[in-house]
């Protein structure tokens, strides 16, 4: 018999943009009742179809009643960041400066368009006797726009915590914490362990990508045909990006600058180095990834398995190369995520993680992590849920 809650707490400020949180941190958590509790387990959903709640709650149902574990589901900053989750599409500068010159170009006249709109604009360019590429904004609920990582990872920190406070009674020392995620939440538990090495036991890691795209970030600035996410109706291709306030500007306060991207970096092989010098109980990763992948490149994986190994951290990485390895439950497709079955891959690999339980850690390491910069450094605290970005002098 299980239960299922949904709690609501306060969580990080985005600390590198200087701006204030203005949503709650929202969570859901299923957990066995009747019997006792071997391990944490959080599922972290990537962008796409697997944000949706429905399957996330039928997955957490299965984990804690066949595991007996607590498992976890966190609605993270930008989690809602797709239309068929609660996202929107709107027009922002740069979208309307592309907008222009397109109706320039093709001499679209709007004359017989009654009340010109966002919707009236693209129901008359998806009508066009040709085709047409435009770009567009997605605003995530509750307006919140893409940091992209970092506060996402504090986000999971956050409810650890809260976790911990909330079952102290059913919750040993020697309780493991897993973190199952593909595409970008496999990302963010890579990037847990970046911040704050031995919090986590176990990462099972489908498809993540160990260097993150910059189109995911500053895209558009860098080339608006190349988007995070494309949407079409009738003759009419949106190009969509998520709404970010980083911007390839040097002169901004909100420059995406070298350091901001390598803190993002799991590749950047000197915070590797650091990291396995903070860790004591190294946390164990499960990569999958598939060769053909075009998103996440296979050869950056291979490069940050090897640089894992390299500084003693325990690795398994199985690559998929051939059609032929394609079974239709497991895995469906050699494209990116591998079409993958995460119930599958759950009951593949949880089960031998529950029986190596280690020490329970504590959410943050015994000592400062501090991450080098070429302007600043990133300094992850030990005493408290709390990180900074702070310049050299």
């Amino acid at each position: 018999m299980v239960e299922h809650k949904s709690f609501s707490i306060s969580s990080c400020d985005d600390f590198e943009l200087d701006i204030k949180r203005k949503n709650p941190l929202q969570y859901e958590v299923t957990y066995p009742c009747d019997r006792e509790v071997r391990g944490i387990v959080f599922i972290i959903a990537g962008f796409g179809e697997d944000t949706n709640s429905e399957y996330m709650k039928n997955l957490r149902t299965y984990t804690a009643e066949n595991f007996s574990v607590i498992v976890v589901h966190v609605l993270y900053h930008c989690f809602y960041s797709r239309p068929n989750n609660g996202a929107v599409l709107e027009f922002d500068d740069i979208d309307i400066a592309v907008l222009q010159d397109i109706i320039q170009f093709y001499n679209i006249d709007f004359s017989d368009v009654e009340h010109i709109n966002k919707e009236s604009v693209l129901n008359k360019l998806s009508k066009w006797n040709e085709s047409i590429r435009i770009s567009m904004t997605i605003i995530p609920k509750g307006n919140e726009y893409q940091n992209f990582g970092i506060m996402q990872a504090i986000d999971h920190f956050y409810v650890l915590n809260d976790l911990k406070k909330r079952f102290t009674s059913v919750l040993e020392k020697t309780t493991p914490i897993i973190c199952f995620g593909s595409s970008h939440g496999g990302y963010i538990a890579n990037l847990m362990a970046k911040l704050s090495p031995d919090t986590l036991d176990l990462i099972v890691d489908n498809s993540s990508y160990a260097k993150p795209p910059r189109r995911f970030i500053v895209g558009k600035e860098i080339d608006f045909t190349k988007p995070e996410f494309t949407m079409k109706t009738g003759n009419l291709l949106i190009h969509a990006f998520t709404q970010t306030y980083w911007t390839t500007l040097k002169s901004s306060s909100y420059y995406f600058s070298n350091d901001r991207y390598e803190i993002r970096n799991l590749l950047n092989k000197e915070h590797i180095k650091n990291m396995a010098e903070k860790s004591v109980k190294k946390t164990k990763y499960s990569f999958y990834h598939s060769s053909k992948d075009t998103l996440a490149l296979f050869t950056d994986k291979q490069e940050y398995v090897e640089e894992l190994n390299r500084y003693g951290f325990e690795t398994k990485l199985k690559v998929f190369t051939q059609e032929s390895e394609i079974d239709g439950k497991f895995v469906k497709t050699l494209s990116h995520g591998l079409g993958m079955s995460i119930k599958e891959l759950i009951k593949r690999e949880l089960p031998a993680a529950l029986e190596k339980s280690t020490d329970f850690a504590e959410i943050l390491p015994p000592a400062r992590v501090i991450y080098e910069g070429v302007e600043g450094d990133y300094i992850c605290k030990a005493d408290t849920i709390s990180y900074e970005y702070k310049k050299h002098k």
